[in-house]
């Protein structure tokens, strides 16, 4: 069986990190295992585009379960297939959060440890400063000029009494202004661009796309390999040192149950030995629900500036005194965000709101022993 020191599944947030620093130590061989295909569609690049991404090849999407709290409804979910993972669909907003929802995770998570990693993998185009790096691998501008559009809401929100926030990634989130982006040269920077390009030549560190892990290959309790599908073959692959399940919140514990990993009476139902009773794989799911108002414009809405998506202007609040951090984060569009069986005038814009701490926690599940069945997934919206 072909080895290598470390396999990292999935080529998204995460795992293009890990493989590209991985691969800084040439000491390592990496194999970089991503289901979807390489970035070339035109519209991952172009910020303008990333609402054409939805639904396309280059997105897993999945529909969630209907919703008892919704009217039954099953909203979609996005995620990326494709080098890069989500950030290549994404809205290319970069907030870090709340430190107080670091300082909650314990010891080794709270923000002054985390501090240093997000310093080091950015390059902020204010320059380095107490909250902020430069010459790291992910270019994230907030000196941009907004669509002005944008720029009345965020007017607006002041001219109400709200605080305006220069730096929503600074000592404290809280206040209307404008996002920072993961924009380089007016194209979208996702991780598979700021990772991955700059070490593509590097023999250490092999990337194979249309790879879609179906079972970590299990020797007693450590896992020494990943079985994967690649042009209609089953192959596996062995790792020396270790494997790193990086293929986001729905394909790592799929991945992680269909290995045998995960709660032993709901694997044997599906037919699956049990190498682990692990009943929290899957659980404690939660999402941050969106839900858009949308207004007529009384005249034409100027077109999208090149180089910029329509959602850069946000609001962080608290709904209510004594919270640790922003509950909720309003994004604003300049453009009418109609979701399905809506229609309406070309000519609105969009206010999303947005909930950032959501109290309701769902679980992932299979359907099936077989790694290609649909998987329920239920967030239990508003269900606390």
């Amino acid at each position: 069986m072909e080895t290598f020191d470390v396999v990292v599944v999935g080529a998204g947030s995460a795992g293009a990190a890990v493989a590209r620093r991985l691969a800084d130590d040439a000491a390592l061989r990496v194999l970089l295992l991503e289901a979807g295909g390489p970035d070339v569609n035109p519209d991952i690049h172009d910020p303008g585009g990333v609402f054409r991404l939805w639904g396309g090849p280059e997105d897993y999407d999945y529909r969630v379960a209907p919703q008892r709290r919704l009217g039954g409804r099953r909203p979609h979910w996005p995620r990326g297939k494709v080098l890069g993972g989500s950030s290549s669909l994404n809205g290319m907003i970069f907030v870090r959060g709340a430190p107080a929802d670091y300082d909650a995770w314990g010891p080794g998570w709270s923000y002054p440890e985390v501090l240093p990693y997000f310093k080091r993998l950015e390059d902020f185009d204010r320059g380095p400063s107490d909250h902020h790096g430069v010459g790291g691998p992910v270019r994230v501008i907030a000196d941009y000029a907004p669509h002005q559009v944008n720029a009345a809401i965020v007017a607006a929100a002041v001219e109400q009494g709200l605080p305006f926030n220069p730096d929503c990634n600074g000592e404290r989130p809280d206040g209307a202004g404008f996002c920072q982006l993961t924009i380089r040269h007016g194209r979208r920077h996702s991780t598979a661009d700021a990772y991955l390009r700059p070490r593509c030549d590097r023999p250490v560190l092999e990337i194979r796309t249309g790879a879609r892990a179906r079972r970590l290959l299990l020797r007693g309790r450590r896992c020494v390999g990943v079985e994967y599908r690649q042009n209609g073959r089953l192959h596996q692959v062995g790792a020396a040192a270790q494997v790193v399940v990086s293929a986001g919140t729905v394909e790592s514990p799929r991945l992680l149950l269909l290995s045998g990993l995960g709660d032993a009476a709901e694997l044997r139902r599906h037919g699956i030995k049990a190498v682990e009773d692990l009943p929290g794989v899957g659980r404690n799911l939660h999402d941050h629900a969106l839900v858009p108002v949308i207004v007529a414009a009384r005249r034409p809405v100027p077109p999208a500036m090149p180089g910029l998506q329509p959602m850069h202007s946000q609001l962080f609040w608290r709904s209510r005194p004594g919270l640790p951090g922003p509950d909720v984060q309003p994004l604003f569009f300049h453009i009418p965000l109609y979701d399905e069986g809506m229609t309406g005038p070309p000519d609105a814009f969009t206010l999303m709101a947005g909930i950032v701490r959501p109290e309701s926690r769902g679980h992932l599940a299979l359907t099936s022993a077989d790694p290609d069945a649909p998987l329920h997934i239920d967030p239990a919206y508003l269900e606390a």
